[in-house]
């Protein structure tokens, strides 16, 4: 995903790239394509980029070990610019060109962001009931007829308990 600087006119402009994500150097975990959506705003020295990604990651979830698609979106904000001297916290990266650059490359850029944007935790979907501890029957197509057991002598007292 490359945009050309020559011959770029200042103002905003729009670019939208539909790539494999094995193209950008992403495992095969992500084998789908990803849709990267770019507003890149030029100034005299620097490339101001709002960038937005979405793509699917083949996942196994946490709690019932179901393999399905989890979608990633996720959107970051870069700085391209000639002045090494330039900061601005709006950015989440400022990166420096030299004055022969002709293009900018994102690949890398987008690859770390959607990297980032995998949840620590996967789940199939927010409602997930998981395996039964006892049987590892999995709760969200059926329920299973074990009682829990309180094994561990800090919860004697309240299995003693009836409500």
């Amino acid at each position: 995903m490359k945009i050309k600087l020559s011959g770029l006119g200042d103002g905003e402009h729009s670019y939208s790239f539909n790539n494999l994500c094995s193209e950008i150097g992403l495992d095969t975990e992500y084998d789908r394509e990803i849709k990267v959506d770019v507003i890149l705003r030029k100034s005299i020295r620097q490339y101001y980029l709002n960038i937005n990604c979405s793509t699917e990651k083949k996942s196994v979830c946490d709690r019932c070990l179901s393999e399905f698609y989890m979608k990633l979106n996720c959107s970051f904000k870069v700085v391209y610019t000639y002045d090494q001297s330039f900061s601005d916290s709006n950015y989440d990266d400022v990166k420096f060109l030299m004055f022969h650059d002709t293009e900018i490359e994102i690949d890398d850029d987008v690859r770390q962001m959607v990297m980032l944007s995998v949840p620590m935790k996967s789940l199939c979907n927010n409602e997930c009931k998981g395996l039964c501890v006892l049987c590892g029957q999995n709760l969200n197509y059926s329920s299973c007829s074990c009682e829990p057991e309180f094994s561990d002598s800090q919860f004697i007292e309240l299995k003693k308990l009836k409500f």
